[in-house]
């Protein structure tokens, strides 16, 4: 019984997120403007800054997918939304994007925009043993295992409960977005320090690439990589669209952790 009520619930809900992209689709405002899907972590950074910064024209920004009930690129449902055809360009984690062309192959990846923006947070005095990642992203798991050894336990969850698991000591250590991580007590540990690693991918849909948009979405992409790699006009950036002020101690570590941003076509 209980499997069939968490079905309809998944149902219901693609249900209402396909609906709500379709409503977007109809309004005759939206209909020559690029469609964006980001996340409302380090991923959203960038197109903060490209839409309200540098006035990319003809942009709308479904942010976190704020308006539908999905809060995590991986889950299930956010593929679905994805695949419904309804947004030309999405920034997701390596493995989101993988699964999402296997489901719909009219996307395509275009190449990495942020490398290393996942951190460890280790609880002090801790040696890990059981360490908390967001589900479905496997290169975290592997990320943990390099770090702490193949011996340690994983435990997948949604993002959102990364936070409150590792503040009620149910884990020892998170793999978390460096927004979220710096703000966490703990040691911060650069996953850098282990492997380079792209955070997230440009993903579009291939009839939307090659267009006069995409070149035109893509040149000013170049420009703010190129503007919020420094860390002054990236701290402005967060405080002013994120909320988030960091301290001076903050600032020292979120240079330590090596997070870059880049332009996805630049090899």
């Amino acid at each position: 019984m209980k499997l069939i009520y968490k079905h309809m619930i998944a149902f219901c809900t693609l249900v209402i997120i396909i609906t709500g992209f379709s409503q977007m689709l109809g309004n005759k405002n939206l209909q020559d403007k690029i469609k964006i899907a980001v996340g409302d972590d380090i991923s959203g950074v960038v197109f903060d800054y490209m839409i309200e910064v540098k006035g990319i024209e003809d942009a709308v920004m479904q942010k976190g997918f704020e308006s539908y009930p999905i809060q995590d690129c991986c889950s299930n449902t956010t593929q679905w939304a994805l695949a419904s055809g309804a947004l030309d360009i999405a920034i997701l984690c390596p493995n989101a994007a993988e699964v999402l062309i296997e489901m719909d192959d009219s996307f395509m990846v275009v190449g990495p925009v942020i490398l290393n923006s996942d951190i460890f947070v280790v609880k002090e005095g801790k040696v890990p043993k059981k360490i908390g990642i967001t589900q479905n992203r496997h290169y975290q798991e592997i990320l943990a295992k390099k770090k702490f050894g193949e011996e340690i336990e994983i435990v997948p969850m949604i993002t959102t409960a990364l936070p409150y698991t590792y503040e009620k000591d149910m884990v020892d250590a998170v793999v978390i977005d460096v927004l979220r991580g710096l703000k966490m007590d703990g040691i911060k540990k650069a996953t850098a320090d282990v492997k380079t690693q792209p955070s997230y991918v440009l993903v579009v849909q291939e009839e939307f690439y090659g267009e006069d948009q995409y070149h035109y979405f893509m040149d000013v992409l170049g420009e703010t990589v190129d503007e919020i790699e420094d860390t002054n006009t990236f701290l402005g950036v967060i405080k002013k669209f994120q909320e988030i002020d960091f301290t001076q101690e903050e600032v020292k570590t979120w240079q330590l952790m090596k997070t870059k941003f880049i332009h996805p076509e630049k090899k």
